[in-house]
């Protein structure tokens, strides 16, 4: 046979087994680990597993064989921008640039508003002070309004407000004048139609009597107060009105009522009730008008 002649049959029997020797290669066993692609030396540990065909090693512990490897975690959103950052591109490229403000893109010379001031902290309690008691190594103190008081000091009673309004009573022939006081120095006198008098401060629980005088010119035609005009006592009279204040108050007292006819017989020349003429029948009249007025 000649050379060429076996070089081809040579050839020829390395093809006639290339099929058996890729079989051959198909059932060699291959390690599971290398199978599933993972790195054995992840896990700092022996497989466990190996009398059983072998573990797989993922993330560092062992899987016994079959188990089905678990998909890594998705992936967490991403970190919102830091203040002042914007996460989108700026939109206003062509016209200059924006400016990021608050993640946000304003437009080219446009003004950035100032931040909002902080919301101020809600008040305390009624009573409830904010802060810690100052007084603490002197005995504690007492928390009053919302303030500390030092330990020993009165606690003031709460006050109130007391407003007063002199009105006219009745007007039969021209208006009334009169002045109304209380202790303490404070008084107002209406004078005209109205008087709106300053307002009194009185500690709570205090009652407050409001004692009315006539001009001295009227002080003979009639009444002080007028009761039925009166308004916001919680007691009245013809000359007295009280209020208890255990809130803030407000009063109005009608000045002047009822002119006496008894006062203005009293008023004429007392030689009238005694003449001849007519002094009978004045008598008469007054003590008709005296009875009657008792009685009312």
């Amino acid at each position: 046979m000649s050379p060429v002649n076996q070089t081809i049959v040579r050839g020829t029997a390395r093809f006639r087994y290339l099929p058996l020797l890729i079989s051959i290669m198909f059932l060699i066993p291959i390690s599971p680990a290398l199978a599933r692609g993972q790195e054995t030396t992840t896990c700092a540990t022996p497989d466990p597993f190996v009398t059983l065909g072998g573990g797989t090693c993922v993330n560092g512990g062992w899987l016994p064989p079959g188990m089905i490897i678990p998909p890594p975690p998705p992936p967490g959103p991403p970190p919102p921008p830091a203040a002042g950052e914007c996460a989108t591109p700026d939109p206003f490229v062509a016209l200059g640039g924006g400016t990021c403000v608050n993640g946000g893109w304003l437009p080219p010379g446009m003004i950035i508003p100032p931040p909002q001031p902080p919301e101020p902290p809600p008040p305390p309690a009624g009573g409830a002070c904010g802060t810690p008691d100052p007084f603490v190594t002197l005995g504690g103190g007492t928390c009053v309004n919302g303030g500390w008081l030092p330990p020993g000091m009165v606690i003031p009673a709460p006050s109130h407000t007391l407003t007063l309004t002199l009105i006219q009573g009745e007007e039969l022939s021209g208006p009334w004048a009169g002045t109304a006081t209380t202790s303490g120095g404070y008084s107002c006198t209406l004078t005209g139609q109205s008087m709106k008098c300053g307002p009194l401060t009185v500690l709570d629980g205090t009652t407050v009597v409001f004692t009315v005088a006539l001009a001295p010119q009227l002080v003979d035609l009639g009444h002080p107060i007028r009761p039925s005009a009166t308004t916001g006592c919680d007691a009245v009279s013809e000359t007295t009105c009280e209020v208890l204040m255990n809130r803030d108050r407000s009063v109005t007292i009608a000045i002047g009522w009822d002119v006496s006819p008894v006062a203005m017989i009293n008023a004429l020349d007392p030689g009238l009730l005694h003449s001849a003429s007519w002094g009978g029948g004045l008598r008469d009249a007054k003590a008709f008008v005296e009875r009657r007025h008792t009685l009312n």
